[in-house]
């Protein structure tokens, strides 16, 4: 059952510096000075956070060598001659492109990903060109080029991917992790937010589950989630190789073992990420008797 938080409870622009706690409370600390104190807190505050830097050390985020663009392209008639209509990949040595419509069809949204030698900023927000996306795919497919020609000037952006390894556990006491603060990933599974909604829905479940043992609560909750986490991490990250293959034999063997596949099945997920979709997290508490729990 959903409940309404109180609008004393949130608070926003304030920024969270880390989290201390005892054997009865846990507490985040704020860059205002303030405090919050609470049985549990949960870090969900993304791949630089605070919380994790409190629970395990301050380390730092690993920049892939992917850089990436992000466009869209306005549309007046539905389909474009040139985009299909469905979700479409265009693999090329070390880079690939993403197409797909958004806005019921009244755009596309383009996810360009290059290797680059040069770190990049981490941001949604770094300003690019459309200049500097087409020199990025010289020679691609014409119909690449003839979307990337119509993207948006005032909205293409650019900016690094990072990575970090899958940790080995994300709760100290009565701290958690959540979301990209646990197992930031790269996009190439498309399962950053999906994790994080699905690490929320069982967290909520074993808490609800025992109300009076927050340790039991939180170990349960990583036994859960830790393995398909880090699967999704290493596989995304090894999506990332596969999709830049450089030379000709393992471009050929990559596109016909995907020309195979769909032969096979027209509406198997070309990726081979079945195993992502299968998994259910409203049945996480009859595993509970199962786990392996943290130690």
């Amino acid at each position: 059952m959903c409940k309404d938080i109180a609008a004393d409870h949130v608070r926003f622009n304030t920024v969270c510096t880390g989290v201390t706690q005892d054997a009865q409370s846990a507490t985040a600390h704020f860059d205002d000075g303030s405090t919050f104190q609470a049985d549990i807190i949960v870090g969900a505050d993304g791949i630089h956070s605070a919380v994790r830097d409190s629970l395990w050390g301050a380390d730092q985020a690993s920049f892939t060598g992917h850089m990436c663009w992000r466009a869209l392209v306005p549309v007046e008639q539905h389909p474009l001659p040139f985009v299909s209509p469905d979700a479409s990949f265009w693999f090329g040595p070390k880079a690939h492109i993403v197409t797909y419509y958004v806005k019921g069809g009244a755009a596309v949204n383009i996810v360009a990903v290059n290797e680059s030698a040069d770190w990049v900023a981490e941001s949604w927000t770094e300003p690019s060109t459309r200049e500097e996306l087409m020199a990025a795919y010289d020679g691609w497919h014409q119909n690449i080029i003839d979307l990337l020609q119509r993207t948006d000037p005032d909205q293409t952006f650019k900016w690094g991917l990072f990575d970090r390894d899958p940790m080995k556990q994300w709760a100290k006491g009565r701290a958690t992790l959540l979301g990209d603060a646990a197992h930031p990933m790269l996009p190439f599974l498309s399962q950053g937010a999906a994790m994080a909604l699905e690490d929320a829905f069982v967290l909520a479940e074993m808490i609800a589950h025992f109300p009076a043992d927050h340790e039991a609560a939180l170990k349960c909750y990583e036994a859960e989630r830790l393995a398909r986490t880090a699967r999704v991490q290493l596989e995304a990250r090894e999506r990332g190789r596969t999709y830049h293959l450089s030379t000709p034999e393992e471009q050929r063997a990559r596109d016909e073992a995907l020309r195979k596949q769909q032969a096979e099945n027209p509406n198997a997920v070309g990726i081979k990420a079945e195993w992502v979709y299968e998994y259910d997290a409203t049945r996480c508490k009859e595993r509970i008797g199962t786990m392996e729990t943290v130690e």
